[in-house]
């Protein structure tokens, strides 16, 4: 490896130690005035660009709870994590979405805030199974956020291969994390840490 190629990495092991450092979450309930959808707008929401998984208009008529955070970095917002726990006598999932502000994209905390939740689900949830991500089919940085963390384009439910927005169907693809594939990661991502949760 040439002195270029072991700055640039050592540059990028340095970014992601202070992504890690300086990310934390608040859970976000009913009784607060920021709730999800408010935080949308704050985040500059951009329904093609800035999320995985939409909860509100794909359902398959399961039994679902939800969990909302805010994320910080460092005392600034800048986005939302949240999932909804499906379970069915079949399969039980856990389906999120991810939404950060627009200037914070493209450098990284995406990718710490999956691994982050991928550690958070099966280290802290007794019986996880899978995470189960829906995107929409031109939502490239998604797509390549996922199949970056060993998530694998998922064939099920055909019916379900589009959603509504705006009154128009849009194409989606679905992706699995089993906990066949935590294990395989597991040792790699310890470092990433779970969510550090903080309420005041």
């Amino acid at each position: 490896m040439d002195k270029k190629a072991v700055l640039v990495d050592a540059l990028r092991k340095y970014r992601e130690k202070l992504i890690i450092e300086r990310l934390s979450y608040r859970v976000l309930n009913p009784d607060m005035a920021l709730d999800y959808r408010t935080l949308r707008m704050i985040a500059s929401y951009d329904e093609n660009k800035s999320f995985f998984g939409d909860r509100e208009r794909s359902s398959f008529g399961e039994p679902s709870e939800y969990l909302d955070y805010a994320i910080f970095f460092e005392r600034e917002l800048i986005g939302y994590v949240g999932y909804r726990y499906s379970h069915s006598k079949d399969l039980s999932r856990y389906m999120p979405a991810i939404i950060i502000k627009p200037k914070y994209q493209q450098i990284g905390i995406g990718d710490v805030v999956v691994k982050q939740l991928i550690n958070t689900l099966f280290t802290e949830y007794d019986g996880t199974k899978s995470i189960y991500a829906i995107i929409l089919q031109d939502n490239g940085a998604s797509i390549n956020l996922v199949e970056k963390n060993n998530f694998t384009q998922f064939k099920g439910y055909r019916e379900n291969d589009f959603v509504y927005i705006d009154g128009k169907a849009q194409q989606t693809v679905h992706y699995l994390y089993t906990v066949k594939d935590f294990k395989r990661d597991q040792k790699r991502l310890m470092k990433y840490r779970t969510m550090k949760v903080i309420n005041k």
